[in-house]
């Protein structure tokens, strides 16, 4: 997943679902690609990032962030 992420998109996603933490981000990433599969992701990402959001992503971003990690997870 780190290596499958475009620059400009690992900064969109800093930005609007890390709240500019570029360390939370990597941790994330890091745990997602250590997971057993797409339900253990998806349990990262809700754990991870949508919980700590102050308020719900925007679609796109949320849209993007959850293609790259289907992609990662056939």
């Amino acid at each position: 997943l780190v290596r499958s992420i475009p620059t400009n998109e690992k900064f969109w996603f800093i930005a609007e679902l890390f709240g500019k933490d570029a360390g939370a981000y990597e941790r994330t990433i890091r745990s997602i690609d250590a997971a057993q599969g797409l339900e253990a992701a998806q349990a990262i990402v809700r754990s991870e990032v949508l919980e700590k959001l102050s308020k719900p992503p925007a679609e796109d971003v949320m849209t993007a962030f959850q293609d790259r990690i289907q992609r990662r997870f056939p």
